[in-house]
């Protein structure tokens, strides 16, 4: 290769100026384009990644939504059960309605008070009733029909004492005291759930 030869000095120095060319494009043109291609492609990756993401949120919320409906339901029925709120005149009388019923007489309705117990409170009585044997069970089954929560606990039973307990029985007079613990309960005021109509 002549490199005085004057054909020769122009394909080198166009070889020269090509590849300073391609070099200058391809660091300042090529590589500006290729970062903003990468760039969008991940972009394009991610959104593609959020719109698969919500749609299958949007497919489960179908199902979402009638497991919240379902579950709804049974809290409400659960929540008959066990009342937002202390309610002593329903309890007082529902308890007069099963006396009536039953033919017991009650004696005495004692406040206890209330106590909280994880979620709910405990609205405590102590109630004594003058009843017969048959009775009694006639009034506990009465109690347990009650449209919420009662337990019934320390049962203390006592005869009545009469002049003439065959006269007494034969008219199904009263023949014994009996006074026990009855516990209503109700959810605290700060774990009420506030439910979403969908």
């Amino acid at each position: 290769m002549d490199l005085k030869n004057p054909k020769t000095q122009k394909f080198l120095l166009v070889g020269i100026g090509l590849f300073l060319v391609v070099y200058f494009w391809y660091s300042k043109v090529y590589q500006g384009y290729e970062n903003k291609v990468i760039a969008r492609s991940q972009e394009y990756e991610r959104i593609q990644t959020e719109l698969k993401n919500v749609e299958m949120k949007f497919r489960s919320l179908g199902t979402l939504k009638e497991e919240y409906r379902q579950l709804t339901y049974r809290y409400r029925g659960v929540e008959r059960l066990l009342p937002e709120a202390q309610s002593v005149p329903d309890f007082l009388s529902e308890i007069h309605s099963a006396a009536l019923e039953s033919n017991s007489q009650i004696v005495e309705i004692t406040p206890l008070g209330v106590a909280p117990d994880g979620f709910y409170n405990k609205d405590a009585y102590r109630v004594t009733v003058n009843t017969t044997y048959h009775d009694l069970g006639w009034f506990l089954a009465d109690v347990a029909n009650f449209p919420f929560i009662v337990n019934v606990s320390n049962v203390e039973m006592q005869e009545l004492l009469a002049e003439n307990a065959e006269a007494v029985v034969k008219e199904r007079e009263h023949t014994m005291t009996v006074a026990f613990t009855l516990t209503t309960y109700f959810v605290q005021p700060s774990e009420k759930l506030v439910l979403f109509d969908m």
